[in-house]
């Protein structure tokens, strides 16, 4: 699918998204990014602008920027916040501009040219700035062959552990790299795949690609099946680096 109806589809119900609008997972990664009312912060890949103004009241001035248009149509501009369509591997910003850099579930998606783009976060971070980059990623490693079949189902994308997502920043030259764990217990795959914009032919097939798992699987997603859906916990990795 096009890029650009790919979004389209998922932009109309992606705030309804269970793990898009939890609040405590943006609290864990305005906690891990550290941030004070002085800072000047860009949010990468800001979609509907969830987390931009999550943060915005914490902040001097954040700016969000994503590819999708139609993503963008649905923030709503308040004080402190503004938003933009480009793609963080194009450089547009002079060096060194902003104090704190924040991207919430969007380098998965960033299959070409991925270590370009978190360079260009280094490149366009002051000295002593702050980038954090978060994630879902698989619960052990032995279910990653199993995460990555049903994932091809629903998109292009990148399987991300922890240690890689050290590897590409260690690679664009930040230090100082911190590791936070947040867990989202008892997401329903339901809501999860109604909400995601696919059709319901694919929505069936990674429902049961959940369903039918192996034990080792439903055991590391501490797996629940009632009342017609399925309840996992998803592993998120907040992983935040200094240049």
């Amino acid at each position: 699918m096009e890029d650009g109806l790919f979004w389209k589809i998922r932009s109309v119900q992606y705030d309804e998204l269970e793990w898009v609008k939890d609040q405590s997972y943006l609290q864990i990664i305005a906690k891990a990014m550290e941030l004070n009312e002085k800072d000047f912060a860009l949010d990468v890949g800001t979609g509907t602008g969830v987390v931009a103004h999550y943060i915005a009241p914490l902040v001097k001035e954040i700016i969000g920027m994503d590819i999708s248009s139609d993503m963008l149509d649905l923030c709503r501009w308040k004080n402190k916040s503004y938003f933009f369509r480009w793609d963080i591997r194009d450089s547009i910003f002079k060096e060194n501009v902003f104090d704190k850099i924040i991207a919430r579930m969007v380098f998965h998606h960033i299959v070409n040219r991925t270590q370009e783009a978190f360079n260009e976060c280094y490149r366009i971070l002051k000295k002593g700035g702050i980038f954090g980059i978060a994630e879902g990623v698989p619960p052990a490693k032995r279910v990653k062959k199993k995460y990555v079949e049903i994932f091809k189902h629903k998109e292009e994308r990148l399987t991300f552990y922890e240690s890689d997502i050290v590897n590409y920043m260690e690679n664009a030259g930040f230090q100082n790299i911190k590791i936070t764990i947040y867990k989202q217990h008892n997401m329903r795959i339901r809501n999860w795949l109604k909400k995601s914009g696919l059709p319901q032919e694919k929505q069936q097939i990674i429902y049961d690609l959940h369903v039918n798992a192996p034990g080792y699987f439903k055991e590391d997603y501490n797996m629940e099946i009632k009342n017609n859906d399925c309840f996992i916990t998803f592993k998120n990795a907040i992983v935040t680096g200094v240049k």
